[in-house]
């Protein structure tokens, strides 16, 4: 007899990952969705889905993404269903990133960060964060014309690396540019400057640290990347108003933890 799951929803403090091996008869079902955002990526057999006037089949190289606080209904519908899953609570900053249903894929890439994702969510929120967002930038359908290989690998780079030194003259030398050449190339491209660019995806992270964690500002400021304490302060000052002390207590940060 098939087993069915009701109305089961994990607590999710940012992201949550893992495998399941399912067979015909599986299913879970939940009336009023779930609060996070749920991403499936199907290994092998075949998986089927819907929430609210939309539905339709997973199958090995493909990826289903549900939208929190809408029905949901999944299930294998052959003799096998393997896939991965993730319940997360994006960035502010990953808007751009969630804009559709299902996608096929053939960057092996995305698995394997998927395999790193499964275990770095069970100790390592920050990193499990970076390669959630790896994953998401890698799986998002382009938008117009295709951005240039070397900046999309640039974009994954500083993705996974936030914590590193991402200055221009080492993204360049990585993507086999002068220094020059890839500002322009990248603000062509991004529609703004890779200092811009790399200081908000780290504000971004700062703010699913202050949110999902209880680790210093010091220690935020170093998981982020910034040298300096006292200058991720006045940077994260700047874009909130206030400090990342004080904004722990906003109604900001208790949006990113709902």
């Amino acid at each position: 007899m098939g087993r069915v799951t009701f109305g089961q929803d994990p607590v999710v403090e940012g992201v949550i990952s893992g495998r399941m091996d399912e067979t015909t008869g599986y299913r879970t079902v939940r009336p009023g969705g779930s609060a996070s955002w749920l991403l499936f990526l199907t290994l092998s057999g075949q998986g089927r889905w819907s929430t609210e006037g939309e539905e339709g089949t997973v199958k090995p190289g493909e990826a289903l993404l549900l939208p929190p606080l809408k029905a949901q209904d999944y299930g294998a519908v052959q003799d096998e269903w393997s896939f991965y899953w993730t319940h997360f609570h994006p960035s502010a900053g990953w808007a751009d990133l969630l804009e559709w249903r299902t996608i096929g894929y053939t960057d092996p890439r995305i698995e394997l960060r998927m395999v790193d994702l499964v275990t770095l969510s069970r100790g390592e929120r920050r990193l499990a964060m970076n390669a959630l967002e790896e994953i998401l930038i890698r799986l998002s359908p382009p938008k117009g014309p295709r951005r240039d290989p070397r900046i999309e690998s640039a974009l994954s780079h500083i993705a996974a690396h936030l914590d590193e030194p991402l200055d221009i003259p080492t993204l360049a030398a990585r993507a086999r540019l002068s220094p020059d050449r890839f500002s322009r190339l990248f603000a062509a491209e991004v529609g703004e400057g890779p200092r811009d660019w790399v200081e908000a995806r780290r504000l971004d992270h700062a703010e699913r640290l202050l949110a999902a964690t209880g680790l210093t500002v010091t220690r935020i400021a170093e998981a982020c990347g910034f040298a300096h304490p006292f200058y991720f302060a006045a940077r994260f000052k700047k874009r909130h108003g206030v400090g990342p002390s004080e904004w722990r207590g906003t109604d900001g940060v208790r949006g990113l933890r709902s």
